[in-house]
């Protein structure tokens, strides 16, 4: 393969993982109070939900939205009237992964809290790997034959 060639499919390699990595994430939305929204609870169909796509949150001091790198999930039991709470959605930053007692606003709940790095991961179900990556590792490979 000709020294030009190379470079730009260097250069459109490099664009494509710069463009993977500054992309928001994709992730399930939905929350449910005592089986209020019952499609949000476990087990969980991906069918019945919304997907958000490049999912976007809000920053203390900052206004407007910004891409969210993280997929979370939250489910808990509110220790003082019993109510089952759960909630999928997007987030910035990662969450501590921890299941016992945790506070969600000022009440004390007892569930599990955990955070995703690859779109629609907070569905519960393990992901495929990402396309693009698996492409490009594949491109590269056979370009450095």
């Amino acid at each position: 393969m000709s020294r030009w060639l190379k470079n730009i499919f260097s250069g459109f390699l490099t664009f494509l993982q710069l463009y993977v990595t500054v992309s928001a994430i994709d992730c399930y939305k939905c929350s449910s109070l005592n089986f209020s929204d019952p499609f949000c609870h476990d087990p969980f169909h991906p069918a019945y939900n919304n997907l958000t796509t490049n999912c976007g949150e809000g920053r203390d001091g900052r206004v407007g939205l910004f891409p969210a790198r993280f997929c979370t999930k939250i489910t808990g039991i509110n220790s003082e009237d019993g109510s089952e709470t759960i909630v999928r959605s997007c987030a910035i930053e990662s969450l501590d992964t921890i299941c016992g007692p945790f506070n969600l606003g000022n009440v004390l709940y007892n569930g599990c809290i955990s955070s995703c790095e690859t779109d629609a991961c907070n569905s519960g179900q393990r992901s495929a790997p990402e396309v693009v990556y698996v492409v490009t590792a594949a491109l590269l490979y056979l370009f450095s034959i």
